[in-house]
């Protein structure tokens, strides 16, 4: 992991991670570089040994590790040669990835150049000769040409390896000062990156070209991938049983990237100081909550975690320029509050895009106190018939931990963040999200509408800067309203915060109040059970508009002022019937 410098220039400036491998250990994993090191310059060859890790795990740092130590240390024994196939598939170019192989290969191997061309030469003309399947009908004459045609290419193989045998010997003659023979050792990096088709195509001519006296290669690759390209190309019912037989056969010796054994919280740790530092001086629980809620998210991936980083890093400057603050301002709750949000984003993304869609729809925070039903006192086991990990059932915990003030869940903040988020989201990129300054604008254009009508509430008169506006009745201080505004979604929730008749009365005309608002989306929030911010009462989300139609505000004022105008009468009525 590499931090690029900050700046002292700048008011506000933080850092961010370089997400490329590196040869420095990080993750405290020295023995296993080490003892890979050592199994390649001592086994016997050809000997074949995979790295095997999914994306982001470090499978290349991994590599260039064992690199470095090769040639500190036993750079008199090995001659080492890197291919890389990214460049070839970044190109198009990855129909001739296995010529381009062997051709690199001929050329590092610098025999003199009779023999290069040798090899070459034979290379070409196996290439050239044809044989092809169509016409098998046509009698002997087609049978004897095709016999004849892999003859050809038989006996050019056989050369092709007795003369790339002899390139490979002349750079493995004896080590004089350790009285034992070279070896080349062949890094061949992401492998993952190819269409799986061309990966284990790719693995099948190692196994049938280089698999030379001398060699040893080593690979980074995802299995996954591997499979996927056995499925492709001969079909998923023969991969079943093919998968493991190709393993068998191309990889001699599996070498698993050991993410258990990472040291991820001195990972973490590093990061937060020397790579982001925008904490104030994390206590020892805050470093607790924050590491939990990477690991429980993320786990122990490395290029997850750097991504992580540098979104949230991003986040920052754009709220830093947004309010015209100094973030290092904020508490480190709120700071927290913010990386937490990212980490559903990036490690659950059905539930923050569940988050997005009930923001939308005004219904965020029944789906949090849903979430926090189900998953409070939940252990892991079986839920709706899935099996729930306990890393998933920890991070929910602490998620709705962080967004509590006071035992009740801060619903501004999280929809404050979850606004923020989209920014970095290539998920959420359909949610069009508007910033505090358009909500300020919103509801005090409200507030100059209400001065003007007939209105029996009053609001706090303090500035307003999330969705949520809530008044009171002048008369009747239980009788709450609280008005709600999304993108493309306007309402309100009505009822009364201390009379829990009221709400009794609501939930008995709950048929008649749906068909008074047949247009909208109705429901009664139970008194005790949906009751955030202690309001219970009837809900009303209209579809129809919304903040992002400018033009229609004055249409959103009078609809909210004549719903909870009439709401009132209607209930009246309902009781006299």
């Amino acid at each position: 992991m590499e931090y690029n410098e900050k700046t002292s220039l700048e008011k506000f400036s933080l850092g961010t991670l370089k997400d490329i491998p590196t040869d420095i250990d990080y993750f405290e994993i020295n023995k296993y570089t080490k003892g890979l090191k050592e199994f390649l310059v001592n086994c016997e060859t050809p000997m074949t040994v995979a790295i095997q890790g999914d994306w982001g795990t470090g499978k290349t740092s991994i590599m260039k590790q064992v690199k470095k130590s090769l040639l500190g240390d036993n750079k008199d024994v090995v001659e080492i040669i890197e291919f890389n196939t990214w460049q070839y598939s970044q190109f198009n170019m990855d129909e001739d990835l296995a010529l381009s192989l062997i051709c690199e290969l001929i050329e590092s191997l610098k025999g003199d150049k009779g023999s290069v061309d040798k090899v070459k030469n034979i290379l070409i003309a196996m290439s050239k000769i044809p044989i092809s399947m169509s016409g098998l009908s046509g009698g002997n004459e087609i049978v004897d040409g095709l016999v004849e045609a892999f003859s050809k290419k038989i006996s050019s193989l056989k050369e092709f390896k007795a003369e790339f045998q002899k390139l490979v010997d002349k750079k493995t003659d004896v080590d004089v000062l350790n009285s034992r023979k070279r070896r080349v050792i062949i890094f061949i990096d992401d492998l993952d990156r190819l269409v799986p088709t061309k990966a284990v195509e790719l693995l099948e001519v190692l196994k049938l070209f280089l698999d030379c006296e001398g060699c040893v290669f080593i690979l980074a690759i995802d299995s996954n991938v591997i499979i996927k390209g056995i499925e492709d190309k001969y079909g998923e019912d023969i991969a079943k049983d093919k998968g493991k037989a190709f393993f068998d056969k191309i990889i001699q010796v599996p070498f698993t990237v050991p993410l258990k054994q990472y040291d991820m919280k001195k990972f973490i740790q590093s990061a937060l100081v020397n790579g982001i530092s925008i904490f104030n001086s994390l206590d020892s629980n805050e470093l607790l909550i924050i590491e939990k809620l990477i690991l429980n998210s993320l786990g122990n991936n490395p290029r997850g975690i750097k991504r992580l980083f540098n979104h949230y890093s991003l986040l920052l400057y754009i709220q830093n320029i947004e309010d015209g603050v100094d973030v290092n301002q904020w508490s480190n709750r709120e700071k927290i509050q913010l990386l937490s949000v990212l980490c559903l984003q990036l490690g659950f993304d059905n539930i923050y895009n569940t988050f997005l869609d009930m923001i939308e729809l005004g219904k965020l925070k029944d789906e949090l106190y849903n979430l926090e039903s189900d998953w409070s006192n939940q252990e892991p086991g079986v839920i709706d018939g899935k099996i729930v990990p306990l890393l998933k059932t920890e991070f929910i915990k602490i998620f709705l931990e962080l967004f509590k003030q006071n035992e009740e869940l801060d619903i501004d903040s999280l929809e404050a963040k979850l606004t923020l988020s989209t920014s970095t989201s290539m998920v959420a990129q359909k949610y069009t999200v508007a910033g505090s300054n358009v909500y300020k604008e919103f509801w005090s254009e409200f507030s100059k509408f209400i001065k003007n009508k007939d209105f029996e509430y009053e609001h706090s008169g303090n500035e307003v800067k999330s969705r949520y506006y809530r008044v009171k009745n002048r008369k009747n201080e239980s009788r709450h309203c609280e008005f709600r505004v999304n993108n493309s979604s306007v309402g309100l929730v009505y009822g009364d915060t201390k009379d829990f008749t009221f709400n009794k009365l609501l939930l008995d005309q709950e048929k008649q109040l749906e068909s008074e608002f047949s247009d909208c989306n109705v429901h009664i929030r139970q008194w005790g059970k949906d009751n955030y911010n202690n309001i219970p009462g009837i809900r009303i989300m209209n579809n129809s508009i919304g903040l992002q139609d400018k033009e229609n505000w004055e249409n959103i004022f009078t609809w909210f002022v004549d719903t909870l105008n009439s709401l009132p009468r209607l209930i009246n009525a309902g009781m006299n019937k």
